[in-house]
């Protein structure tokens, strides 16, 4: 991983899982699939009275497919990337995903610290690392991930590419997080 981010509070794997999972729990989620959008568009300005989600066109974005912004709290996502999570494409559900977690990790890091090149931050001190990871354990619930009986199966139940979910499980498997010989 390279590119710009923010040195943050440090977050290991196990506790983005238990962030994720509790999450999932205070919503009332209890199936694999995370409803992403419906959440952000609905849940969240009920949750956070300062919440404002916007979808924005992509001349206004430039190259960025998300922004979270803090202070107040927004969440801006491209049209073709607000249009994708709509048609649940894997990527840009793991898109928006990731801005929430930026959302509810992060508490704008960028007031406070000097954007670094991210191979200078330890991962777990990165702010695009926790976002990244908290995406992967929100989409794909680590109590589903022991039970599934194949990467197609995550990938059909929590739609996500097979991309996030090989990546996603293998790192868990590395870290022992997970242990199911199901998925390879």
């Amino acid at each position: 991983m390279s590119g710009i981010c923010f040195e943050v509070n440090p977050l290991s794997r196990q506790r983005l899982m238990e962030i994720t999972t509790l999450l999932r729990t205070i919503l009332q989620i209890d199936r694999p699939f995370f409803p992403i959008l419906e959440v952000v568009e609905f849940a969240f300005p009920r949750i956070f009275a300062d919440f404002c989600f916007t979808v924005r066109e992509m001349n206004e974005m430039g190259g960025n497919h998300g922004l979270t912004l803090f202070r107040p709290n927004e969440i801006r996502l491209r049209i073709d990337v607000y249009d994708g999570v709509e048609q649940r494409k894997g990527r840009d559900r793991m898109t928006l995903a990731h801005e929430v977690g930026h959302l509810l990790l992060h508490d704008a890091p960028g007031l406070a610290r000097k954007p670094k090149n991210s191979v200078d931050i330890p991962p777990y001190k990165s702010s695009e690392w926790q976002a990244n990871a908290f995406a992967g354990s929100l989409l794909m619930p680590i109590e589903f991930l022991k039970s599934a009986r194949s990467l197609r199966e995550i990938i059909d139940e929590c739609a996500v590419t097979e991309e996030a979910a090989a990546t996603h499980t293998r790192l868990l498997t590395q870290a022992g997080l997970l242990c199911n010989p199901c998925l390879g």
